[in-house]
């Protein structure tokens, strides 16, 4: 299974974020997806560069963004506070999480590389905040 949808199904699991979005937030794997058939809230899961494997543990380091939308400030007052919180959960849902199997493949942990940061407002007033990781599982 993808590392996309490994990180999406942790997230789901532990109610953060779902593909259905029956936890407030919708889950987007590979870009965060605008559409007025959509919600406001959406989390998307991003792969990025990562860091380069490790060829004696046979284990992968795969690097990954995670990017919260909140609710647009126009009709919110709290969407900011909002978003910053449920980008707080992922956060918490994801780092240092202990060894175990996400989807059927074995993860040693996952780590934040900073806190999460706010990037602006789109087009419609809604907060944007963003955080990156890296993983370390193994390549079966």
């Amino acid at each position: 299974m993808a590392l996309l949808a490994e990180i999406g199904a942790r997230l789901s699991t532990q109610g953060v974020a779902s593909s259905s979005g029956e936890d407030g937030y919708y889950l987007g794997l590979g870009m965060l997806m605008d559409s007025t058939a959509l919600p406001d809230r959406m989390m998307a899961v991003i792969q990025t560069g990562g860091q380069a494997p490790d060829a004696a543990t046979e284990r992968d380091r795969p690097g990954f963004q995670i990017i919260t939308r909140g609710a647009s400030m126009m009709t919110e007052s709290s969407a900011y506070p909002e978003a910053e919180a449920k980008a707080q959960a992922a956060k918490r849902a994801l780092h240092a999480m202990t060894p175990g199997s996400l989807s059927g493949r074995h993860y040693v942990g996952i780590w934040a590389t900073q806190d999460p940061f706010f990037i602006g407002y789109d087009d419609e007033y809604r907060p944007l905040f963003s955080q990156n990781f890296v993983a370390q599982r193994s390549r079966t």
